[in-house]
């Protein structure tokens, strides 16, 4: 039984072994520079750490010092290829691109000039928390947040004061 855990132990559960086109694909696309900005970082990862009979096969430590990335990005590239697969590993998890604003034109004109005007009683300036919450009751949007409303408010400058 101390055998068997001896080898379990020494056995990598996160193996990382490339096929032949999925070893020239990052290189090729490396050296063409048609990558972005965190791509090349996880496909040179991804070509360093393959345990393939032609790929490189470096340990954590050595990927970190080749490549200058952290333990952590090299342990969500590798458990990332394993649970998912290559095109995951590279990419990562799809992001929301150009998403529609929960307020249009007409409710951001509301909002500032609801921000311009006087500050409810017992206040004496209008915050974040305030207009959003006033933005609700009055009908201008469903729902925002004071991250929402710092965000319509840095877009059009406002100067209450004049």
């Amino acid at each position: 039984m101390r055998h068997f855990l001896r080898l379990w132990a020494k056995m990598k559960r996160n193996r990382v072994i490339l096929t032949g086109a999925q070893q020239l694909f990052p290189e090729e696309q490396i050296s063409a520079g048609k990558f972005k900005r965190t791509k090349p970082h996880r496909a040179r990862i991804l070509l360093g750490i393959d345990e393939a009979e032609q790929g490189k096969g470096l340990t954590t430590d050595q990927v970190m010092t080749a490549y200058g990335c952290s333990r952590t990005m090299v342990y969500n590239v590798r458990s990332r290829f394993v649970k998912h697969g290559f095109d995951f590993a590279l990419d990562g998890k799809p992001r929301p691109v150009n998403r529609k604003s929960k307020v249009d034109g007409r409710g951001q004109s509301q909002i500032i000039a609801l921000r311009c005007s006087d500050p409810p009683d017992g206040e004496s300036r209008w915050t974040l928390r305030l207009l959003s919450d006033k933005a609700i009751e009055l009908g201008i949007v469903d729902d925002i947040t004071p991250q929402g409303m710092d965000y319509i408010l840095k877009k059009h400058q406002s100067n209450p004061g004049e």
